[in-house]
């Protein structure tokens, strides 16, 4: 049988846990606004996010690569790349 001593202990750090995440609930949840904006699907047309890809690609925009996506589909795995070629050793 537990001491007293640990059941308060688990009683008052359980308490504790379940206090904060009440109290910083509403620091972590999106506004009902943004909640809502976010669940409504948007045309491709209406995003004019602009993502840097590094200095090989540059700056693009979410419908360029919609767009390269759409002309480029990614290959099923099971069509992934040509294995590599066996190397055999010839020795001398």
């Amino acid at each position: 049988m537990p001491s007293r001593e640990s059941l308060v202990f688990c009683v008052a750090s359980l308490g504790l846990c379940l206090g904060l995440a009440f109290l910083l609930y509403p620091l972590a949840s999106l506004p009902d606004r943004t909640l809502a904006a976010s669940q409504a699907p948007r045309d491709m047309e209406e995003f004019e996010i602009v993502v840097d890809l590094g200095e090989d690609f540059g700056p693009l925009t979410v419908l360029e690569l919609m767009a390269h996506y759409l002309d480029n589909p990614p290959q099923p795995a099971d069509q992934a790349a040509p294995a590599a070629p066996v190397r055999k050793f010839g020795g001398c």
